[in-house]
């Protein structure tokens, strides 16, 4: 960084130096970070495990949909998805995008969730006048 205020960058661009640690970076920061046992390899493993059982179910739902052409293309998410046409009846989405469109699906569900059950819950612990009115009506609905 240093070197680009001082003006040197476009000097050391024209050297074998400057080539040799680009490369060297580019190259050694993918061997490092899938190093075994690190917890960006394990997430990588688990994103894999998460793909294939997604495009398992993709495959079904095509099996499925294609067995039964007259049921409903607006049953869930990835029938929606492999439903989606052109004007000359091709698929619009690869798989792929599919794939990547149910997992963003997932994990906004799951973060969001988790966030918003959070903050009730410290929202609550913090008002008791508020946790004592809930409190109230679950038991009176229970009652009922």
């Amino acid at each position: 960084m240093l070197l680009y205020f001082l003006g040197w960058n476009e000097k050391l661009k024209e050297t074998n130096l400057w080539t040799f640690s680009n490369k060297w970076w580019k190259e050694s920061g993918r061997f490092l970070l899938t190093f075994p046992f690190t917890r960006y390899r394990r997430g990588l493993q688990a994103s894999k495990k998460a793909q294939n059982m997604v495009n398992q179910l993709i495959y079904e739902k095509r099996v499925e949909s294609e067995q039964k052409c007259n049921g409903s293309p607006h049953q869930d998410l990835i029938t929606c998805l492999l439903s989606i046409r052109n004007d000359n009846n091709e698929e619009m989405i690869t798989d792929k995008e599919i794939v990547q469109n149910v997992l963003l699906v997932m994990a906004a569900g799951y973060d969001s969730s988790s966030v918003f059950v959070t903050f009730l819950v410290r929202f609550l612990s913090n008002e008791p006048a508020i946790y004592e009115a809930v409190l109230r009506d679950k038991h009176n609905s229970f009652l009922m």
